[in-house]
């Protein structure tokens, strides 16, 4: 009787063609969270219980957030574009010529979303 060793599955383009989308989405978020911030105007803003909160203000995406919520936000678009998405390219190259430590960073270091 002849065993042969496991194999994996040999349909690898959907795992590709995802991980491209989330490296695109990530990227576009993480450029445009950076991009378009101006620093922030703090401002103090009532809500509805009556209470001050100090709001991030200014232009950008985070504009209407805390300013300790705008603060790491953007701080998860910087460790987005320089951390988790070159390790994500690294998993996707190295899992498309085969390599299993490929396919696990690739599955490990999906980049989180940034807000």
């Amino acid at each position: 009787m002849r065993t042969s060793e496991p194999t994996m599955p040999s349909d690898k383009g959907a795992v590709f063609y995802l991980a491209l989308a989330t490296i695109g989405l990530v990227l576009l978020s993480s450029l445009a969270g950076i991009a378009l911030d101006d620093g922030g105007a703090p401002a103090l803003f009532t809500s509805l219980r009556g209470e001050q909160a100090s709001v991030y203000g200014g232009q950008g995406l985070y504009r209407f957030d805390s300013v300790a919520k705008a603060v790491t936000f953007r701080g998860f678009d910087w460790a987005n574009l320089f951390v988790c998405l070159p390790l994500t390219v690294l998993g996707l190259v190295a899992s498309r010529r085969g390599s299993i430590r490929g396919r696990r960073n690739l599955a490990e270091e999906a980049p989180p979303s940034a807000s």
